[in-house]
């Protein structure tokens, strides 16, 4: 606010008011005139419009389905809070995924909650497999969706004895043995599992029959 005693004060728009305010970016200009002095000023005002950020609402998942986060993001740079590199981001568990928008002005937040309770979870193993080369159905693979991890996968003959087992992911079994294919008959399969429900992890196993058939 200019001081001048009995001085007259003239803005770049003609209004005459002792203060001035400014509503929108540009240049002002101010003019005061004291008896036979003058005196000018001009200040560069810049507006920023505050960023905006929304992840969209919570979300309730089943079994294999999957989300694509589709942020809508305006005036800033996005960033996701993990450094997820991209800025849409498909996710297949459950968990807290928080975003920000920056700008000069400020900065804002905004999360979205991705849960899979809205069911059980589903590990599946198929019952039977046919390992002849003929492209279908060759191999016995297990698979964990959801909040589900599948940690290891061992096989076992009628006689209890683990014949193939791995840790690594595919799980999945091909029908051999030290080299050579299987006879035809039922065997057994057990899965370890690591259940993840936030911060929270449930480990367990589930077995089940396998018949081996050609």
């Amino acid at each position: 606010m200019p001081s001048a005693p009995a001085a007259t004060y003239r803005w770049q728009d003609g209004s005459v008011q002792t203060t001035y305010t400014a509503k929108q970016s540009g240049t002002y200009t101010i003019k005061v005139t004291q008896a036979s002095c003058v005196a000018t000023d001009t200040i560069q005002v810049r507006y920023i419009p505050p960023p905006q950020l929304e992840l969209g609402p919570d979300k309730e998942l089943c079994g294999a389905q999957t989300f694509t986060i589709k942020p809508i993001v305006a005036e800033g740079k996005f960033t996701w809070q993990d450094q997820y590199a991209n800025t849409e981001r498909t996710v297949s568990t459950s968990g807290v995924f928080w975003g920000s928008v920056r700008n000069e002005c400020a900065t804002v937040t905004d999360s979205i909650e991705i849960d899979y309770g809205a069911c059980d979870c589903i590990l599946y193993a198929p019952n039977s497999f046919t390992p002849n080369d003929d492209g279908k159905n060759d191999v016995f693979l297990a698979y964990g969706w959801g909040d589900i991890k599948i940690t290891s996968l061992s096989i076992f003959n009628r006689w209890g004895e683990v014949i193939f087992k791995t840790t690594a992911p595919p799980f999945q079994w091909d029908g051999y043995y030290r080299g050579n294919i299987c006879e035809i008959g039922v065997y057994a399969w057990s899965i370890q599992y690591e259940l993840h429900r936030g911060k929270k992890v449930k480990f367990d196993q589930k077995e089940g029959p396998l018949s081996l058939i050609r």
